[in-house]
């Protein structure tokens, strides 16, 4: 069967444009760069709706950080939660569980309490597209605000 050239190019494009996302998100559920996110410490910010949490998290894989986000995730949808470093700028090496913190968070612990917030991650792992992880950011049961 004879196909043409421009419904090759069509589907090359097509299968291109869907590797661009499929790829960074299949590799971050297959070889996550962070697991175990859990926060152990909140308190509230002078910042009226902030929160600052210190915690732990597993750095899996020896890739540079990018950028990140928080959602908080309910029955009514999805919000991002606007975020601040406190801490400085730090390499985390791979194979490790380290600590980070303190960061400033828009939310309060009784939002937390009441929605699932989530942390996306990129990091750089290699040449052609970022590597996204996903993960439920768990809270150590007993936390005070």
């Amino acid at each position: 069967m004879m196909v043409n050239l421009p419904l090759k190019l069509a589907v090359i494009a097509a299968l291109g444009v869907g590797a661009n996302e499929v790829f960074p998100q299949a590799e971050g559920r297959i070889m996550p760069v962070v697991a175990d996110f859990t926060i152990t410490e909140i308190e509230p910010s002078d910042d009226a709706g902030w929160s600052i949490i210190n915690g732990s998290m597993n750095k899996l894989r020896g890739c540079d950080f990018e950028k990140m986000r928080f959602t908080l995730h309910s029955g009514d949808g999805e919000v991002t939660v606007a975020y601040r470093f406190l801490e400085a700028s730090k390499v985390r090496p791979a194979n490790n569980a380290t600590a980070f913190g303190p960061w400033e968070v828009q939310i309060t612990q009784d939002q937390m309490d009441l929605a699932e917030l989530r942390l996306e991650t990129w990091h750089d792992c290699h040449a052609g597209y970022l590597t996204e992880t996903v993960t439920d950011v768990q809270m150590k049961t007993g936390l005070e605000n």
